[in-house]
């Protein structure tokens, strides 16, 4: 039976895939990076240490306003990744 890598050995491994998918992926994360914290919290009138609950996500996505609709839909997508 094989023992699992040390900690530091997968750190190191999770930073050379994090490389590599920047590297295939560059505008990803480009736009990633650009991104204001907070923002949708802002747009909804949520103070930022709080979780924003789920019925208003669903009401964000569904905004008139195309940048809070574009906000939310990111948020629930990023809300899965991890």
């Amino acid at each position: 039976m094989q023992q699992a890598p040390p900690r530091q050995h997968q750190q190191r491994a999770q930073r050379q895939r994090e490389f590599n998918m920047a590297k295939s992926d560059a505008s990803f994360y480009r736009s990633m990076h650009g991104l204001r914290k907070g923002g949708l919290h802002d747009a909804l009138n949520i103070p930022k240490d709080e979780k924003i609950p789920a019925e208003r996500l669903e009401k964000a996505k569904n905004s008139s306003n195309p940048h809070v609709k574009k906000m939310a839909i990111l948020a629930n997508n990023m809300k899965h990744w991890g």
